[in-house]
């Protein structure tokens, strides 16, 4: 089948040609969802985020929303369409001008240019039919995720009221009084807290304390995760090192945004680092020496001291041959200057006891804590510790939705507490605890410090894949273990005491924060991406066919794709055939155009034949002037 021209026309006049607007449709078609494109995949970049009027409107009026972002999808998708499918039909057309095509490449041009399917198309045509219409679907699907708006996070400037903790908080915080009653501080409970809090935690909140002992190391390594002692609802991601405490108190609410996910403030505080060893010639001991008359009666209890030097005591007056086993076997008169000690009541003997010796001494530099442990503890038995206190910036983040906290070293800073007061509480906080946590028939304080050795065992060796009969606790598994219960015992004392000088503390400081507000983001970063990629291929796609076709140069305005245009041709040359000249017909090189001036009044009349039963098309003038009237079957 060919293109119907005049057999006396040899060349197409220009104005017979396709209009150059119409064949530079495509390129104007895919250059707006293009740029759209581009402009999104700049937003995308520059990391946009709207906490106004798109967060609003997707909060209070999501249906609306919703409705949008299909709009503007199908807008942005025809184009593309419109772009792809008529440069398929130009190029075709072009193709079908300068030689024959069968029927079947015909419809299957015409399917592919008009992006649908065709059940009439030879198998093969009709794959790549189907694949070529599943394509142009392309754009909506893509364009849906990029338009789609995603909730996130935005960095916003903001403030918040927050109870001044750190120095100047603690002016409770004095030398040694050698008085527990008299050392000890108390908060009661406020409109901020129902929560009453002790600067002598190691005493009167002993369980918590051996609560964060036992749990500080995690089976599968994850940071370990606890709970604030106070009613805020908060908890610890990873360690606290002391600082948070003023988390949950905030005095007012975040300014700057109504729907604030988290902030971030700097707090001073210490951190705290602890090193522990085996000492075989540790002399702080469990004396074997009995308190209640010498009797071993197993229904009485049986009282034995706790007693001996650390490193950071005074040597002064040491008392010369002094050794291990004599302290074991005999106890110390009480005016031994520079020893320390204090009782410890079980059944019989002391394997079930642990103890943690400390020294009272605030001017001390050295902080060491010992341990001396009966059969039952073995493996806690002659460990000593050094605790360092390292003045440190602490940054606190603090998520408002998930009620966490997470506390981070930022920079070393100047001392904080020059007197050394507060490191000496903390460690006579740990010696309280040891004082009053070993029972007539276990020690408390040893089973923490064991579940956490016993968690860390488990981990180590199922890491390495030691089957359960082969798993062992090796000493440096015990120090390990050891060091991280007492890391989580001082850094809940600090939070302790920081909490009884909040309650106590008016003061407020307005801190800077950086808050996370809930923001919305315009798409999916991959969805933008695929978008960006999939119209510069286009648009490359649809300039290279252009120019190879030098933009489609010559081109009539026949149409195999368009009915009107198809069945002008077809009556045209069935008239022509019968020796209609083209002056009767009223056609004069007839360039295919279908709404050329002599078609205006011809209509198409499908009517079935009475005698044959078949359909026939006729086409005929509606104003009945002659030469335009016939018919075809």
């Amino acid at each position: 089948m060919q293109s119907a021209s005049a057999p006396e026309d040899k060349a197409h006049r220009p104005e017979d040609s396709v209009p150059l607007w119409q064949r530079l449709s495509p390129i104007l078609s895919i250059l707006a969802p293009t740029c759209v494109s581009l402009a999104i995949g700049v937003l995308a970049i520059k990391d946009y985020r709207s906490t106004a009027a798109l967060y609003d409107l997707a909060v209070h009026n999501r249906p609306r929303l919703q409705v949008i972002v299909h709009v503007l999808t199908t807008l942005l998708a025809v184009p593309w369409t419109y772009a792809v499918c008529t440069t398929l039909n130009l190029s075709t057309r072009a193709l079908f001008s300068r030689r024959p095509a069968r029927l079947d490449t015909l419809r299957f041009w015409t399917a592919t240019g008009q992006a649908r399917m065709d059940f009439n198309l030879p198998f093969y045509h009709f794959v790549t039919c189907t694949l070529i219409s599943a394509i142009t679907l392309l754009p909506g699907w893509l364009w849906t995720g990029a338009l789609t708006p995603q909730f996130t996070l935005a960095p916003t400037q903001g403030e918040i009221s927050i109870l001044a903790a750190g120095p100047g908080s603690w002016p409770f915080v004095q030398p040694y009084a050698g008085d527990v009653a008299r050392d000890c501080l108390f908060s009661p409970p406020s409109t901020r807290t129902s929560n009453s809090f002790t600067t002598c935690s190691g005493t009167y909140k002993s369980s918590a304390l051996l609560q964060s002992a036992g749990s500080a190391i995690t089976a599968s390594g994850a940071a370990w995760n606890h709970s604030k002692p106070d009613d805020t609802g908060y908890q610890y991601i990873g360690r606290s090192y002391g600082a948070g405490a003023a988390v949950g108190w905030d005095v007012a609410p975040p300014s700057g945004h109504r729907d604030v996910e988290g902030y971030y403030y700097t707090e001073p505080g210490y951190l705290t680092n602890i090193s522990c060893m085996y000492n075989s010639s540790s002399l702080w001991v469990l004396s074997d020496s009995q308190t209640n008359g010498g009797s071993r009666d197993p229904f009485l209890p049986t009282v034995f001291l706790a007693q001996g030097w650390m490193p950071n005591s005074n040597w002064t007056q040491f008392p010369a041959n002094t050794t291990r086993s004599m302290l074991q076997s005999q106890s110390l008169e009480g005016n031994t200057v520079g020893a320390d000690w204090y009782a410890q009541v079980t059944f019989g003997s002391t394997d079930g006891v642990v103890s943690i010796g400390g020294v009272n001494n605030d001017q001390s530099p050295d902080y060491f804590v010992a341990f001396a442990a009966g059969a039952n503890y073995r493996q806690l038995d002659t460990i000593q510790c050094q605790c360092f206190f390292h003045p440190t910036a602490f940054n606190v983040s603090v998520s408002m939705s998930n009620r966490t906290i997470s506390v981070s070293s930022l920079q070393p800073i100047p001392e904080i507490e020059p007197r050394n007061s507060l490191k000496a509480k903390v460690m006579r906080n740990i010696v309280d605890v040891a004082k009053i946590e070993t029972t007539l028939y276990t020690s408390t304080l040893g089973d923490a410090f064991n579940e956490s050795i016993r968690t860390l065992a488990w981990r180590e060796n199922n890491l390495h894949g030691t089957d359960i009969a082969g798993r062992s606790t090796s000493p440096d598994m015990v120090l390990e273990a050891v060091e991280q219960s007492l890391l989580a015992m001082t850094d809940d004392i600090l939070v302790w005491i920081a909490s009884t000088g909040l309650a106590l503390n008016s003061s407020v400081t307005v801190a800077q924060t950086r808050q996370q507000a809930l923001a919305l983001s315009i798409g999916s970063p991959a969805f933008v991406l695929a978008v960006v990629v999939f119209h510069l291929v286009t648009l490359i796609a649809v300039l290279v066919i252009s120019t190879y076709t030098r933009l489609w140069a010559g081109l009539t305005s026949f149409d195999y794709s368009d009915s009107v245009s198809l069945s002008m041709s077809t009556y045209l040359a069935g008239r022509y055939m019968r020796g209609t000249s083209p002056e009767q017909l009223q056609v004069h090189m007839w360039s295919g155009d279908a709404d050329a001036a002599a078609f205006k009044h011809v209509e198409a009349v499908s009517q079935r034949d009475d005698e044959t039963g078949r359909m026939q098309v006729m086409f005929r003038n509606a104003h009945r002037k002659v030469g335009l009237a016939g018919h075809g079957s």
